[in-house]
């Protein structure tokens, strides 16, 4: 079972620390075989646990990491690769990037919001919208 499943299934079980951890070694192993999109879902997956955690900052700061890989699959065009990795498929990019994208600015607004910047919030999620 691939990295992201893994961690999923701890999360969904509210066992969040360790899918964080499952979360950042998949970030890790995308990353040395070349996957930016399934690194930016990992990288996601890793903020949403932190949020869930209370901490802010490293969600921000995961979730941004995200939305820099998401900006590397988008700059190069890169697909997923030769198999297929947790829920995505062989040659996924645009629809995969952009529900990734949305996930993403959505979670972004809800760190603004918690952390005091309703306006700033609002003005995120109708980036998503």
């Amino acid at each position: 079972m691939p990295l992201i499943d893994q961690g999923t299934a701890l999360f969904a079980s509210g066992q969040l620390t360790a899918a964080a951890d499952l979360w950042q070694q998949a970030v890790t192993e995308y990353g040395a075989q070349g996957m930016p999109l399934a690194q930016a879902r990992a990288q996601h997956y890793l903020a949403l646990a932190h949020f869930n955690l209370g901490r802010w900052t490293l969600a921000q700061q995961a979730n941004t990491q995200s939305w820099q890989y998401l900006q590397a699959v988008a700059e190069s065009n890169t697909t997923v690769g030769d198999t297929a990795v947790g829920d995505m498929a062989v040659g996924e990019t645009a629809e995969s990037s952009l529900a990734l994208l949305g996930a993403s600015l959505n979670l972004k607004g809800q760190l603004e919001l918690v952390l005091g910047q309703p306006e700033q919030s609002i003005e995120t999620w109708q980036q998503a919208a």
